[in-house]
């Protein structure tokens, strides 16, 4: 009992695998299951993540808004990002005329392969691995 005491005045407690509880914050953002967790600016408080970063682990459960407890799976990696904006103009879908001079090139391309390949078949990466290691 002694010892017990000792461990919890001095100790935390680390998950490594697992469902774990966790402290969450919902101000930066409402957690649904399933999102991205990460640390948040509170030490001992994790967020839903909202940047490209690393992450400690998904939500099993949701929390709507302010300061809580959720089920956590944890788990360390990347969190990618939301996506792309489609409304940003860098990436835009290809109009038809792009589409058909997309598939024109690379139609061209596959001939060109196949006639590098008859002319220069030794040196092609196709007939290096047809062949193996020496």
């Amino acid at each position: 009992m002694v010892m017990q005491r000792f461990f919890e005045k001095r100790f935390a407690s680390v998950a490594l695998a697992g469902r774990v509880p966790v402290s969450v914050d919902a101000t930066f953002g409402r957690i649904s299951p399933g999102d991205c967790l990460t640390s948040s600016p509170m030490p001992g408080v994790a967020m839903r993540a909202t940047q490209p970063g690393p992450i400690i682990g998904t939500a099993l459960e949701g929390l709507e808004q302010g300061r809580g407890q959720i089920l956590m799976f944890v788990h360390r990696g990347w969190y990618g990002g939301e996506g792309v904006n489609i409304t940003d103009t860098r990436f835009k879908q290809p109009s038809r005329d792009e589409t058909r001079e997309i598939a024109a090139l690379r139609a061209r391309l596959c001939q060109l392969e196949k006639r590098i390949e008859r002319l220069a078949p030794e040196r092609t990466i196709r007939s290096a691995a047809r062949l193996g290691p020496e």
